[in-house]
Protein backbone atom coordinates (compact mmCIF):
# COMPACT_ATOMS: atom_id res chain seq x y z
CA UNK A 1 0.00 0.00 0.00
CA UNK A 2 1.22 3.58 -0.87
CA UNK A 3 1.06 6.41 1.51
CA UNK A 4 1.28 10.27 0.32
CA UNK A 5 1.56 12.40 3.22
CA UNK A 6 -0.13 15.51 2.03
CA UNK A 7 2.39 17.85 3.91
CA UNK A 8 3.46 21.16 2.43
CA UNK A 9 6.57 23.47 2.72
CA UNK A 10 5.30 27.37 3.22
CA UNK A 11 5.16 28.70 -0.60
CA UNK A 12 5.78 32.02 -1.70
CA UNK A 13 3.03 32.53 -4.25
CA UNK A 14 -0.13 31.45 -3.20
CA UNK A 15 -1.48 28.03 -4.25
CA UNK A 16 -4.68 26.66 -3.16
CA UNK A 17 -4.11 23.49 -1.07
CA UNK A 18 -6.58 21.50 -3.31
CA UNK A 19 -4.39 21.93 -6.33
CA UNK A 20 -1.67 20.01 -4.49
CA UNK A 21 -3.68 16.77 -3.88
CA UNK A 22 -5.09 17.03 -7.70
CA UNK A 23 -1.57 17.03 -9.26
CA UNK A 24 -0.58 14.08 -7.03
CA UNK A 25 -3.34 11.85 -7.29
CA UNK A 26 -2.04 9.34 -9.46
CA UNK A 27 1.46 9.14 -8.22
CA UNK A 28 2.21 5.75 -7.17
CA UNK A 29 5.37 4.43 -5.86
CA UNK A 30 6.87 0.70 -6.02
CA UNK A 31 7.26 -1.50 -2.66
CA UNK A 32 10.80 -0.70 -0.66
CA UNK A 33 10.90 2.42 -2.17
CA UNK A 34 10.78 6.02 -1.64
CA UNK A 35 10.99 9.10 -3.71
CA UNK A 36 11.45 12.93 -3.13
CA UNK A 37 8.47 14.47 -5.35
CA UNK A 38 8.68 18.20 -6.82
CA UNK A 39 5.75 19.94 -7.84
CA UNK A 40 6.14 22.86 -10.36
CA UNK A 41 2.90 25.01 -10.38
CA UNK A 42 2.44 26.70 -14.23
CA UNK A 43 -0.51 28.07 -14.50
CA UNK A 44 -3.96 28.62 -11.71
CA UNK A 45 -4.86 24.67 -10.94
CA UNK A 46 -2.23 23.21 -13.26
CA UNK A 47 0.83 21.93 -12.56
CA UNK A 48 4.06 19.45 -13.48
CA UNK A 49 5.50 16.78 -11.38
CA UNK A 50 8.58 15.56 -11.47
CA UNK A 51 10.33 12.57 -8.97
CA UNK A 52 13.81 11.14 -8.22
CA UNK A 53 13.68 7.88 -6.56
CA UNK A 54 15.66 6.85 -3.32
CA UNK A 55 16.71 3.62 -2.38
CA UNK A 56 15.63 2.49 0.85
CA UNK A 57 17.93 1.76 3.53
CA UNK A 58 18.15 -1.00 6.09
CA UNK A 59 18.06 0.29 9.43
CA UNK A 60 20.70 -0.80 11.98
CA UNK A 61 20.04 -3.96 13.45
CA UNK A 62 18.78 -3.61 17.38
CA UNK A 63 21.64 -3.40 19.95
CA UNK A 64 23.83 -2.84 16.83
CA UNK A 65 27.18 -0.79 18.50
CA UNK A 66 29.76 1.84 17.51
CA UNK A 67 29.58 4.74 15.28
CA UNK A 68 26.56 4.81 12.99
CA UNK A 69 26.90 4.69 8.95
CA UNK A 70 25.79 7.95 7.83
CA UNK A 71 23.86 5.43 5.32
CA UNK A 72 21.66 4.67 8.62
CA UNK A 73 21.62 8.12 10.36
CA UNK A 74 18.09 10.08 10.51
CA UNK A 75 17.32 13.43 11.68
CA UNK A 76 14.38 13.95 14.38
CA UNK A 77 12.62 16.99 15.18
CA UNK A 78 9.57 17.31 18.38
CA UNK A 79 7.24 20.37 17.91
CA UNK A 80 6.23 20.82 21.21
CA UNK A 81 4.74 23.79 20.46
CA UNK A 82 1.24 25.34 19.51
CA UNK A 83 2.20 26.27 15.87
CA UNK A 84 3.11 24.48 13.12
CA UNK A 85 6.95 24.58 11.45
CA UNK A 86 8.78 24.29 8.53
CA UNK A 87 12.08 21.51 8.50
CA UNK A 88 15.36 22.55 5.92
CA UNK A 89 18.24 20.78 5.72
CA UNK A 90 21.26 22.54 3.77
CA UNK A 91 18.60 25.11 3.15
CA UNK A 92 16.23 22.60 1.53
CA UNK A 93 12.93 21.97 2.69
CA UNK A 94 12.26 18.55 3.93
CA UNK A 95 9.21 18.31 6.33
CA UNK A 96 6.50 20.36 7.50
CA UNK A 97 5.48 19.77 10.81
CA UNK A 98 2.12 20.99 12.84
CA UNK A 99 1.80 21.83 15.85
CA UNK A 100 2.08 18.72 18.28
CA UNK A 101 3.60 16.67 15.94
CA UNK A 102 7.23 14.77 15.73
CA UNK A 103 8.77 13.02 13.20
CA UNK A 104 11.74 10.90 15.20
CA UNK A 105 9.48 10.51 18.37
CA UNK A 106 8.44 6.50 17.14
CA UNK A 107 11.13 3.92 16.20
CA UNK A 108 12.03 4.45 13.28
CA UNK A 109 10.16 7.72 12.01
CA UNK A 110 12.81 9.67 12.21
CA UNK A 111 13.98 11.40 8.82
CA UNK A 112 15.95 9.52 7.05
CA UNK A 113 19.80 9.75 5.07
CA UNK A 114 18.07 8.56 2.17
CA UNK A 115 16.17 11.87 1.46
CA UNK A 116 18.21 13.96 2.97
CA UNK A 117 21.38 16.00 1.45
CA UNK A 118 24.64 14.67 2.15
CA UNK A 119 26.14 15.12 5.56
CA UNK A 120 27.20 17.50 7.42
CA UNK A 121 23.62 18.47 7.71
CA UNK A 122 22.63 21.81 8.80
CA UNK A 123 19.47 21.39 10.28
CA UNK A 124 17.04 24.24 10.88
CA UNK A 125 13.60 24.10 12.34
CA UNK A 126 11.74 27.92 11.07
CA UNK A 127 8.12 29.18 11.54
CA UNK A 128 5.38 29.04 8.27
CA UNK A 129 6.95 32.82 7.24
CA UNK A 130 10.38 31.53 7.50
CA UNK A 131 11.95 32.82 10.66
CA UNK A 132 14.13 30.92 11.97
CA UNK A 133 13.55 29.31 15.42
CA UNK A 134 16.37 27.23 15.69
CA UNK A 135 19.31 25.83 13.81
CA UNK A 136 21.96 22.80 14.57
CA UNK A 137 24.65 21.08 12.41
CA UNK A 138 24.83 17.32 12.21
CA UNK A 139 27.84 15.51 11.30
CA UNK A 140 29.15 12.13 9.88
CA UNK A 141 30.33 10.08 12.48
CA UNK A 142 28.91 12.27 15.46
CA UNK A 143 26.26 9.56 16.53
CA UNK A 144 27.72 6.34 18.59
CA UNK A 145 25.84 3.74 20.61
CA UNK A 146 27.79 1.49 23.36
CA UNK A 147 27.13 -0.87 25.61
CA UNK A 148 27.55 1.54 28.63
CA UNK A 149 26.43 5.18 26.58
CA UNK A 150 25.34 6.53 23.53
CA UNK A 151 25.99 10.39 22.09
CA UNK A 152 24.60 12.31 19.16
CA UNK A 153 23.86 15.90 18.01
CA UNK A 154 20.78 17.81 19.05
CA UNK A 155 19.81 21.18 19.98
CA UNK A 156 16.80 22.36 21.43
CA UNK A 157 14.43 25.79 21.68
CA UNK A 158 12.24 26.91 24.60
CA UNK A 159 9.53 29.03 23.39
CA UNK A 160 6.56 30.69 25.23
CA UNK A 161 4.27 28.16 23.18
CA UNK A 162 6.29 25.15 23.84
CA UNK A 163 9.47 23.74 22.84
CA UNK A 164 11.16 22.33 19.83
CA UNK A 165 14.02 19.30 20.30
CA UNK A 166 15.93 18.00 16.83
CA UNK A 167 18.49 15.41 17.36
CA UNK A 168 20.54 12.78 15.49
CA UNK A 169 21.00 9.66 17.74
CA UNK A 170 19.57 9.58 21.36
CA UNK A 171 16.86 12.26 22.52
CA UNK A 172 17.62 15.18 24.62
CA UNK A 173 16.95 14.48 28.09
CA UNK A 174 15.47 16.92 30.58
CA UNK A 175 15.67 19.68 32.03
CA UNK A 176 11.65 21.20 31.89
CA UNK A 177 10.70 23.44 29.30
CA UNK A 178 11.48 26.95 29.98
CA UNK A 179 9.59 30.06 30.07
CA UNK A 180 10.33 31.26 26.61
CA UNK A 181 10.47 35.69 25.70
CA UNK A 182 6.87 36.67 24.59
CA UNK A 183 6.36 37.28 21.50
CA UNK A 184 8.77 34.76 20.05
CA UNK A 185 5.96 32.56 19.06
CA UNK A 186 5.03 34.91 16.30
CA UNK A 187 5.19 34.06 12.54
Amino acid sequence: MNTISRTLPAVTTPVPVDTVANCITELSVAAATSITVTLTFSAPGGCTIATTTVAEVDPPAPGSLGIVPDRWMTVAVSNGTTIDVTVFVNGRFIKYLPAGDCAGCQLGDGIPASILPPLPWQVEVRTAAARLLLSTPIKSGDVEYSNSASRGDGNRVDLSCGRIDVWSGPPLLGPAPGPGTPGDCRP
